[in-house]
């Protein structure tokens, strides 16, 4: 394409820097915006292990803690065969 007008020139050279910028600015407010809304859209999913954690804790809390008995006898077991000979 041959341009004869020096001035049609500058205007083809605008166009061509002003039309990219005209698309590309829009689309990049839109982008952060985007951003933005995507919280409203697509919420955060909540952790299920804080969640869980957070339940048995109550659960556990409300129950009460079990005793230990300390004061067990212990008493050898002794195996015997049936040919009466102790192992």
């Amino acid at each position: 394409m041959k341009v004869s007008n020096p001035r049609a020139s500058t205007l083809y050279l605008l166009l061509i820097i002003l039309i990219p910028l005209c698309v590309a600015l829009p689309l990049v407010i839109l982008l952060i915006y985007m951003k933005r809304i995507k919280r409203l859209i697509l919420p955060k999913i909540p952790d299920p292990e804080q969640i869980l954690k957070s339940m048995f804790q109550e659960q556990s809390e409300l129950q009460p803690p079990h005793e230990t008995v300390n004061n067990e006898e212990i008493h050898p077991l002794t195996i015997v065969d049936p040919a009466g000979k102790e192992k």
